[in-house]
Parts: C-alpha cells; structure tokens; sequence
C-alpha cells in the first residue's frame, strides 16, 4: 500500500516513524489475513514481498 511504502521510503529506516509504519503494516496484513480467512474470501498474497525496502533500498538499485 503506498502509505506503508511512502513511509519507509521519506523516513530514515532506524528512525521511529520508520518502525511504527513496518509495525502498522505488519498489524494491518495480520488483519485483513485474519478476516479474509473468517469469511472465505480468496484473495492473492503472491506479488507482496518481505525484503528491505525504503530510501536506502533504492538508492542502492539505482547504483546497480
């Protein structure tokens, strides 16, 4: 979701905004998870990755 990835990306990654937004997001994916399952409702989770991410992320592949 962009306000999970703007985020990370405008926020230094040891910074607190920076955690409570990878906290947030973890909590809403839990959820949502949580209450499509109750209600069978199918829904593709295969494009969502875990890896790092943020500002230092991309400056990192623009350097490639």
């Amino acid at each position: 979701m962009w306000i999970f990835n703007n985020a990370t990306f405008f926020n230094e990654s040891g910074s607190q905004i920076y955690q409570d937004t990878v906290d947030l997001e973890s909590e809403y994916f839990r959820v949502r998870r949580e209450i499509l399952d109750k209600y069978r409702i199918p829904f593709d989770t295969s494009h969502f990755g875990s890896g790092p991410r943020g500002r230092a992320v991309c400056e990192q592949d623009h350097r490639r």
